[in-house]
């Protein structure tokens, strides 16, 4: 059995960075979001009730497959019916085309990000909002572009596995990784290249951010022409990054 990633509340920015951040190492974070106008507002009633009639894009559970797109209050009766093995999963929906949405919660200062250097019209959209059903997910892999990650849940529990950076992707069922559930209120911190598996246990609404800065910029490595957009514009923009070696040198 994989052992349980510590829990910690209301922790410092300054133990964060030396224990977790900067070695790179899980952590299941409660307290954090406390205060924020969205923790007791955001639920999936919520949105169905402001946003049902806005498209968005569901995929298969696991790995990525072709999307189709429906309307939200569509997709979430499908959630209370579904008897699928592997929902329809709504992953990634963009939380920049929603402002009102963004002024509701405030990004933790744990987790500073270099793209907040850019030009407010270049910087990339990292901001995403996850709505699934029990035994929706994502599959065993790593987050773009050597980011890190934090994934705050509002509504249900979700389970976790990590296993640390590594060139072959792990199975869920083999030693020496890490697990943990995730409750209402909890921000899991998924370092950089670290293989992780998610799995909703019962309905669930989860808002995640990737993230680049000083504790993880060594580990920065564009894998298309997005990300080569980006990691140009913040060489030109962080002194840190300018000052790595070429991209071709450090990815894996």
């Amino acid at each position: 059995m994989p052992e349980l990633v510590e829990r910690r509340k209301n922790l410092s920015l300054e133990e964060f960075r030396a224990r977790y951040a900067m070695p790179g190492v899980p952590v299941v974070l409660e307290g954090l979001a406390d205060d924020w106008p969205s923790r007791n507002l955001w639920t999936l009633e919520f949105f169905r009730e402001n946003y049902g009639d806005t498209d968005v894009t569901v995929y298969t559970s696991g790995r990525k497959t072709t999307p189709r797109v429906m309307q939200l209050d569509s997709y979430m009766a499908y959630m209370e019916h579904t008897q699928d093995e592997s929902p329809d999963y709504l992953r990634g929906w963009c939380l920049s085309e929603f402002p009102e949405l963004r002024a509701q919660y405030e990004r933790p200062p744990h987790f500073p990000c270099w793209t907040d250097l850019l030009p407010r019209k270049t910087r990339p959209t990292w901001k995403w909002l996850f709505i699934g059903p029990a035994r929706s997910g994502s599959a065993m892999h790593r987050d773009f572009m050597g980011t890190a990650a934090w994934n705050m849940l509002f509504e249900g529990e979700k389970k976790w596995w990590f296993y640390p950076p590594r060139p072959a992707e792990p199975s869920s069922s083999e030693r020496g990784g890490l697990s943990c559930v995730q409750r209402p209120g909890d921000i899991i911190y998924t370092p950089s290249n670290w293989w992780h598996q998610v799995r909703n246990t019962t309905s669930t609404l989860a808002l995640t951010e990737n993230f680049v800065n000083d504790t993880n910029g060594r580990y920065l490595c564009p894998e298309d022409d997005e990300d080569r957009r980006v990691f140009a514009l913040l060489a030109d923009h962080v002194p840190a990054v300018r000052n790595m070696s070429t991209a071709a040198g450090r990815c894996p």
